[in-house]
């Protein structure tokens, strides 16, 4: 099925904050096995992205109630791109795309979608 994702750039330093955020939300306390298994995922993640990494936040199959929902969600400030993909028909989650293309026309009509406030 084809699909619309729409991801954001995060930092090392974002990725750290999220890190920080998941060991507060589990509550998770240093030198237990729950730490220190986020703690292993955590690194590995790092040493496989040390500059940052692309993260899917939205996804759609209807190229306008896409458009419009990015572009409620997009905040100043942060690195956007549209990639054009698809998922397997039997995916429990959206999250399980495979990016295939980025977009860049898309992401700049949702750009001016925001600059707007159509949506």
């Amino acid at each position: 099925m084809k699909i619309w994702i729409l991801e954001k750039w995060d930092s090392t330093e974002n990725m750290q904050s999220k890190f920080d955020e998941a060991v507060a939300f589990s509550g998770a306390t240093e030198n237990t096995p729950l730490f220190e298994m986020l703690k292993t995922e955590f690194q590995k993640l790092i040493d496989n992205t040390p500059q940052g990494q692309w993260s899917g936040i939205l996804a759609g199959i209807s190229y306008k109630s896409f458009c419009n929902n990015a572009a409620s969600i997009i905040e100043d400030g942060n690195t956007y791109r549209v990639m054009q993909g698809t998922f397997d028909d039997l995916s429990f989650h959206w999250m399980d795309y495979h990016a295939e293309t980025e977009n860049k026309l898309v992401l700049n009509h949702i750009m001016k979608i925001r600059e707007k406030g159509e949506f």
